[in-house]
């Protein structure tokens, strides 16, 4: 159980890591812009020059990149061309109508549905690159009656490469020396716009998320724009002054929402998560255990109860244990349901390479006997469906979980279940708390909404939220694993043994071990290290001196030799269940400049 709860930790931490860092929780970004500066020249034609410098890191193999400019309220797009800087130096691209992935030094330049696409071919593969790329925004500015207008979207939401910074200087034809020059910027609330002296304006904006796009505006007086034919006979200062306002007006409104929403759903967060604990307390205070603790207290030198290995490592934990199988086998053997033998008796027991398993109630006589219902299935699941009904070599159970794995997996689950109800039958287990560890569970996912809504509006609120959603989820998913009294005072009686167990195997001797005590049998299902233990004192040669192969602990010990034995490998390899204005900030709204785009690699 405790191993499917940390499990169960791990994966909600990545989901809600994933969830609110997703950049810093995923894997490094195949490519990254880690710098994107543009240059922006307003000519009095009303005409945009524009160059950008883009560095792109590339973390995986790429044939090149792109720039896709949208050319919404474009004119037409003149006079591009690409070069890469590296240090200084400048190499030109030369333009091509047509280019193949693994072409070098070329560009090729698209239109299609409203979008002109340049594809620069430079393969590169970890590495940094920038790329320079010039091109002329035809008549964008509008000349209107009372105010000229640049209104361009140097970014748009097509983007999809996150940009780790943005600088855009723009520069007017003229220096604003009356103070008529007004500058709006749209985008990330993280932006600034700032006046850099003469008429030269820079917006600024880090950690630029793709789908996010950037665009300034700029109004100034009709006479920078004297050769401008995109004229407009209307007045519209003051509809555009309006338009900012509003732009700026909805941001403060939703700001004051967004504060609103923030504490309103920051106290219900914090109320829901102290109701969590509360009932997480309370659940507690109500599955308390009514145990004597002196019997806790005993030490147990003895198996504390008459059940199977198989039941004793479930109630223990709570899980299919590494040596469940094996142990198993052997107590199967010592019960005499089965014997152990090399597939070739002309050989040396240590010399065989292939092992058979060969039941000894050939007629089925001993099926309906004493044995539980689990050791019944795990009889047929060994010898009928892995073998043909007598025997199964250790080959043939290789060839079956290579060839069957699937099927193998659903038996081993099949048998699992049969012993979870052997544990069941014997008391072991409460179905009792199941409608309590539910009624948690659901509260635990109602923190959890609550605590990413009260997380995305940005409350420290969110903390009481999602730690109420931990723990009562855990607590709630253990109810429905949880041993009963009796099965838990079981559990520590067998904790105590084992412990016991560890603490003596280093002492013992073949010539100590009563062979009639099957304890090393269910010492091993509880992973305890003892035939290791035996192994290293007597070797392989002294193991067949001493011991009979009709003897279980003659098995014990071969299984826990730490050779290359092929006995060992086998049981190992198959049947050992694995662990699993002057400034200011950028406004929201806008959106409606002209341009647009973004850029990538292919």
């Amino acid at each position: 159980m405790k191993k499917h709860l940390k499990t169960l930790l791990v994966i909600l931490f990545m989901a809600l890591s994933l969830t609110f860092f997703p950049r810093q929780a995923s894997a490094e970004e195949n490519l990254e812009i880690n710098e994107w500066k543009v240059e922006a020249s307003l000519e009095t034609n009303g005409d945009l020059v524009i160059s950008e410098d883009i560095t792109f890191e590339f973390n995986e193999k790429f044939n090149g990149v792109y720039r896709e400019i949208v050319l919404d309220n474009i004119e037409s797009i003149t006079g591009i061309t690409v070069a890469e800087v590296d240090t200084g130096s400048i190499t030109e691209y030369k333009p091509a109508k047509k280019a193949d992935n693994g072409d070098k030094g070329v560009y090729t330049v698209n239109e299609k549905k409203n979008k002109l696409t340049i594809k620069i071919y430079s393969p590169s593969r970890d590495e940094v690159k920038t790329f320079r790329i010039g091109y002329t925004v035809n008549n964008v500015a509008v000349r209107y009656n009372d105010i000229g207008e640049l209104y361009y979207k140097f970014i748009g939401k097509e983007n999809d490469t996150p940009i780790d910074r943005l600088v855009i200087d723009i520069y007017l034809p003229y220096e604003d020396r009356t103070g008529e020059v007004q500058a709006f910027a749209h985008g990330p609330a993280n932006g600034v716009i700032e006046r850099a002296g003469g008429g030269h304006y820079r917006l600024k904006v880090d950690n630029v998320q793709d789908g996010t796009y950037v665009e300034g505006r700029l109004l100034f007086p009709v006479e920078y724009l004297a050769e401008s034919t995109n004229i407009q006979n209307i007045d519209k200062f003051k509809d555009i002054l309006n338009e900012e306002a509003e732009y700026k007006a909805k941001i403060e409104r939703d700001r004051q929402r967004s504060k609103a929403a923030r504490r309103k759903f920051g106290y219900i967060s914090l109320g829901a998560g102290l109701i969590g604990f509360l009932a997480f307390f309370l659940a507690m205070y109500e599955c308390r255990r009514k145990v004597n603790k002196d019997i806790l207290s005993i030490e147990y030198r003895d198996i504390p109860e008459d059940c199977t290995p198989a039941v004793t490592a479930y109630i223990t934990y709570m899980r299919a244990a590494d040596n469940m199988i094996f142990a198993t086998i052997l107590d199967l053997f010592r019960k005499g349901y089965l014997r152990i033998r090399g597939a070739d008796e002309a050989l040396g027991i240590l010399e065989n390479d292939n092992y058979v398993i060969e039941r000894t109630d050939i007629n089925g006589s001993l099926s309906d006997g004493p044995l539980t219902d689990h050791e019944r299935y795990f009889m047929d699941w060994l010898f009928i469906e892995m073998g043909n009904g007598i025997k199964v070599t250790t080959d043939e159970i290789r060839d079956y979980i290579r060839h069957k794995s699937t099927q193998f997996l659903n038996s081993q689950g099949k048998w699992m279940e049969k012993v979870k109800k052997e544990a069941d039958r014997l008391g072991y287990l409460d179905h009792g708390k199941s409608s309590l560890g539910g009624m948690l569970i659901v509260l635990s996912f109602v923190n959890l909404v609550l605590g990413v809504i009260t997380a995305v509006l940005g409350s420290p609120y969110a903390i009481a939220g999602f730690a109420s959603f931990t723990v009562t989820l855990v607590y709630g998913i253990s109810l429905f694993f949880r041993l009963s009294d009796k099965g838990y005072v079981q559990r520590k009686k067998w904790i105590s043994f084992k412990n016991y167990m560890n603490r003596i195997y280093p002492n013992l001797t073949p010539d100590s071990i009563d062979t009639s005590d099957p304890a090393l049998i269910y010492a091993m299902a509880l992973n305890v290290g003892a035939s290791r233990g035996l192994a290293k004192k007597i070797g392989l040669t002294g193991l067949t001196d001493t011991l009979n192969t009709d003897s279980w602990l003659f098995w014990y010990i071969l299984f826990g030799i730490d050779s290359d034995n092929s006995f060992n490998k086998s049981i190992r390899s198959s049947l050992v269940i694995p662990s699993s204005g002057s400034g200011g900030s950028f406004s929201g709204g806008g959106g409606g400049g002209a341009g647009g785009g973004g850029a990538g690699g292919f």
